[in-house]
């Protein structure tokens, strides 16, 4: 029986069409490049079709707003997804695992000059504010799901505040790398969750 090859980057299909993971790596490696070069207001349809030589219209159809291009761009930078694929159960290390590419993003200075960057035009963008909010949501459920098994062992207290759980890890990174100007380590995240395990423990 002979394969239908996708077409179309949301097919469910088994292959997807050669054509289509050429243009997706292109347009991927494009935006991360404006990106990490000239900044968020580089991203844009007319430069990525620019530097990619696709048209403009292959680009609005698998990427249709501004901000599909820029969470691209963040595809090709950001080291490592937030996911709950490869949660093991173990509170520390779950939790190390997630802000591992937080701490290498953060620990190199062009991207973190960009992260801060972004941070900054979110207030005034739109499109930015939209990466924004998709990357959150991306992130959440992953946390979400190392605190509901570690509050189900005992590991945590019942009362643990999700969304304030999540500020206190990452929020600690952002602030000891941006304001008390410290470098970011694999040595830092192990204090910080080592910290937060403890405080949120039960009593």
């Amino acid at each position: 029986m002979t394969r239908k090859i996708a077409t179309d980057e949301t097919a469910t299909d088994d292959y997807v069409d050669p054509r289509i993971i050429r243009t997706r790596s292109a347009v991927i490696h494009a935006a991360g490049e404006l990106l990490l070069a000239d900044g968020p207001d580089a991203v844009t349809h007319a430069r990525v079709a620019e530097a990619t030589s696709y048209s403009r219209t292959t680009l609005y159809k698998y990427w249709p707003q501004r901000s599909d291009l820029l969470r691209a761009g963040m595809e090709k930078i950001g080291k490592q997804k937030m996911t709950v694929d490869h949660l093991t159960g173990d509170l520390r290390t779950d939790l190390r695992s997630l802000l591992d590419g937080l701490v290498r993003d953060l620990g190199d200075d062009v991207t973190a000059k960009l992260m801060i960057t972004m941070l900054e035009r979110a207030q005034h963008d739109a499109s930015v504010a939209e990466v924004r909010r998709a990357l959150v949501a991306e992130i959440a459920p992953a946390f979400g799901s190392v605190f509901a098994t570690a509050i189900e062992t005992g590991d945590l207290r019942p009362d643990l505040d999700v969304d304030l759980a999540i500020a206190s890890l990452a929020g600690s990174l952002f602030f000891l790398r941006f304001l008390a100007d410290e470098s970011i380590t694999v040595e830092t995240a192990d204090r910080i969750v080592d910290d937060f395990v403890r405080s949120h423990g039960p009593t």
